[in-house]
């Protein structure tokens, strides 16, 4: 599966879902003044903050299943970033 999606999260923010599961995805963010992430995975999680879906523009309050970059040190210039996981089109592929 393969879906680009222009980011609301960001008007210079492409977002390619390479593949997506029930709980991870594998996701390539691209952001030329935040960096390039080719195969960054991301993990289905409840979040504890209100935020914004990077993907739909749609509102994230808490308690929300979003998915969130893989933590990592050093942490990835969009750690921040959150999608819903009701927009992303998910197959058991991952």
């Amino acid at each position: 599966m393969h879906a680009q999606i222009t980011s609301f999260f960001s008007r210079c923010v492409t977002i390619n879902v390479l593949e997506c599961s029930d709980r991870i995805a594998m996701i390539e963010w691209i952001d030329p003044t935040g960096g390039h992430y080719a195969e960054q995975r991301w993990q289905r999680s409840i979040t504890r903050r209100s935020g914004i879906c990077a993907l739909s523009g749609d509102a994230i309050v808490r308690g929300d299943c979003v998915f969130r970059p893989t933590r990592r040190v050093p942490a990835p210039m969009n750690s921040h970033a959150m999608i819903l996981a009701r927009a992303l089109p998910i197959r058991n592929s991952v």
